[in-house]
């Protein structure tokens, strides 16, 4: 008996399961691998956006957000609480001097010593809104907000104005305890109808922690607005700027040499060692291993419905990558960053 005159629906599965590996094989592309080397450890928020990732070490980390949003991870991203910090304003920047205490900081700054179980609302009649904090001792810290920095040296209850820049600056840059960096810049439309923009752009910098400072005056630095500065020691750092352009610096920021004008958005780079870089762009992650000649997709968030990349950061053994619907992505990097 002829078991496939007999019973033809039978023939053609076996026929269609013989050919289909073939065709998936020689016919179809495979599916593009998006996250090569990084894991998803968090997953989206449905209800707030985050603005900042900051981790300690390895493993203990912070996110924060809208809405009051800051969460601490103990395990390196396995698992994440948040704490509630008695606000509900956005938390546009997070940082820490270890797992006990650490802040988050929009109009306002707010400071826990206990690990997040309370936090204080630090507020000092003159900063106003300090967006940028960073811890150097338990008492010593410096913030920075619209285009002031100032320091306390007792933990956050009186605060000193120590530098007042014309344009705003975006970020401070902390290359040792007394040596940091502050840049930024302005830019507006010249002509609406012609869509061309003009911009001014700063970067300074201070070696004894804010007592005396250099205002670079390069035209590299002051004809347009800095979006990112990164340093891989006191000596050797790159900057982007509004045009898309990369620069090098072996001098502390005295001279800069042109790299590279890359075609996608450039901006808060940040470079792990000479050679090796990273740098957001909307939904991407580009990497450099030749000092930002050139670079390719490291991380690539399109397919995955996801959203932008807010921030990338590197501990001693990971990167870790924010988006702006709180997903966090991570995967092994042993590059130490002042290698040279």
């Amino acid at each position: 008996m002829n078991i496939y005159k007999k019973y033809p629906v039978y023939a053609c599965l076996i026929i269609l399961l013989v050919l289909f590996p073939a065709c998936s094989k020689n016919n179809f592309e495979p599916e593009p691998q998006y996250l090569p080397d990084w894991t998803e450890i968090k997953g989206k928020s449905e209800l707030n956006i985050f603005y900042d990732i900051y981790f300690l070490n390895d493993n203990f980390g912070l996110i924060s957000g809208t809405s009051g949003t800051l969460l601490k991870t103990p395990d390196g991203g396995s698992t994440w609480q948040k704490m509630d910090v008695g606000t509900e304003i956005s938390l546009f920047q997070t940082s820490g001097l270890d797992e006990n205490t650490f802040a988050a900081a929009g109009n306002s700054q707010y400071v826990t010593t206990d690990r997040g179980n309370s936090f204080s609302e630090i507020i000092s009649l003159d900063a106003g809104s300090i967006s940028d904090v960073h811890f150097i001792t338990k008492h010593l810290w410096y913030g920075a907000g619209g285009n002031r920095v100032y320091k306390t040296m007792d933990g956050g209850i009186n605060w000193d104005l120590i530098y007042s820049p014309s344009l705003n600056l975006y970020r401070m840059h902390f290359t040792s305890a007394n040596t940091f960096y502050v840049f930024g810049g302005a830019h507006w439309n010249s002509w609406i109808d012609s869509g061309e923009i003009d911009s001014d752009g700063f970067l300074s910098k201070t070696t004894d922690g804010g007592d005396n400072w250099v205002e670079f005056q390069d035209s590299i630095i002051i004809s347009t607005e800095l979006l990112g500065v990164s340093f891989i020691n006191d000596n050797v750092g790159y900057m982007t700027n509004l045009s898309h352009e990369i620069y090098k610096t072996t001098d502390g920021g005295y001279n800069w040499t042109y790299i590279n004008s890359p075609d996608f958005y450039t901006s808060k780079m940040l470079f792990i060692n000479e050679q090796t870089g990273y740098c957001p762009s909307r939904k991407k992650l580009y990497k450099t291993i030749d000092g930002g000649v050139n670079w390719k997709v490291d991380l690539d968030l399109d397919s995955l419905q996801s959203s932008t990349i807010r921030k990338v950061i590197k501990t001693e053994n990971y990167m870790y990558v924010l988006d702006l619907i709180g997903r966090v992505f991570k995967k092994s990097e042993t590059i130490h960053d002042n290698n040279s």
